[in-house]
């Protein structure tokens, strides 16, 4: 061989376009949850939307996922398997009983998505504050209460201790948040959790944003002088499912979208959850190095959402605001 490095032997593609659509389909419901018209556009598949719709179509007929009106406003052309509909109905639920979402860490238990904030105690002293330079750290657990022969055991008491689960403790270690925790850490994905568990960094192209899909990108802020998109090394910062913050690839400049067009940036909770998730994924190596020079068009160094940054722990410099890992 000329080249080194680590190499896999991919399957030989299957010359059936019957299987590779199938495929196709299956992989947009397990990728998307909720499969619509503007999700397929964004993914870029060849045929577009009308090709995919057979496909689903025949998998609603054999009772492999559903079609209907799923969520308001996307037309009725959607499709999602029962596991994902059964989820939108316990945020739905959750949302009308003000309780905290399924999914949002110590608001809603773990990273699973089920499990209660107020599950067992802490490990040692972790309510009296969680050293950050050793999230990773070993500490003793409390006894885990376990089934009797015959009981029934929902699956969402299986998860281990620290990942959520009325079995496996209250809160989630090392994805959650809660007393003590000053900044966030990554997930698997290379999503990050802030220490407001209502905030989310994700890739601008993640499936899980469903900007410039499913929904359309609002309104650029005035004389940000770019657009938000769904490019290759850009982030979006949501809280509460709410578009807040866009960082372009190489995180030189920000766009803003604060909770009211007259508000302060210092008084907006909103961009203030967000900039806190910013810097915990910066802190946590998701990110390298990152340098704010401009904010909505203006000099980051000037603008209202600069003053934030450097509460969150960027560091003013000529250049702009800095922040490393």
């Amino acid at each position: 061989p000329t080249v080194v490095g680590r190499w896999s032997l991919l399957p030989v593609r299957d010359p059936d376009p019957t299987v590779r659509a199938h495929a196709l389909a299956r992989a947009l419901l397990d990728r998307h949850g909720v499969v619509t018209r503007g999700a397929v556009s964004a993914e870029g598949v060849e045929g577009g939307f009308s090709t995919v719709y057979r496909i689903l179509s025949a998998f609603e007929e054999s009772g492999q996922a559903r079609r209907g009106y799923v969520v308001e406003g996307l037309g009725a052309a959607q499709f999602a398997m029962d596991g994902a509909v059964d989820r939108l109905r316990a945020v739905a639920g959750a949302r009308e009983r003000g309780e905290g979402l399924p999914g949002t860490g110590s608001r809603g238990g773990g990273p699973d998505g089920f499990g209660s904030s107020d599950g067992l105690p802490l490990p040692g002293d972790l309510e009296a504050g969680f050293p950050a330079a050793d999230p990773g750290g070993e500490f003793d657990w409390p006894a885990v209460d376990r089934p009797a022969p015959g009981e029934y055991v929902s699956p969402r008491d299986i998860a281990p201790p620290g990942h959520g689960g009325p079995r496996g403790g209250g809160r989630s270690l090392p994805y959650g948040s809660g007393p003590g925790f000053e900044t966030g850490f990554g997930d698997r994905r290379g999503r990050t959790a802030s220490a407001d568990s209502r905030a989310l960094v994700l890739a601008a192209a993640d499936p899980a944003n469903a900007y410039g899909a499913a929904l359309p990108w609002p309104e650029p802020p005035t004389g940000a002088g770019h657009k938000p998109g769904r490019k290759a090394g850009s982030l979006v910062v949501l809280v509460d499912g709410e578009l807040t913050l866009y960082m372009e690839r190489g995180g030189k400049t920000l766009l803003t979208w604060p909770t009211g067009p007259d508000g302060a940036a210092g008084d907006d909770p909103r961009l203030r959850a967000a900039a806190g998730a910013l810097a915990a994924a910066a802190r946590a190596g998701s990110l390298g190095t990152v340098t704010v020079e401009r904010v909505n068009g203006a000099s980051a160094l000037t603008s209202p959402t600069g003053a934030l940054l450097e509460e969150v722990g960027f560091i003013a410099t000529p250049r702009g605001l800095r922040l490393r890992a």
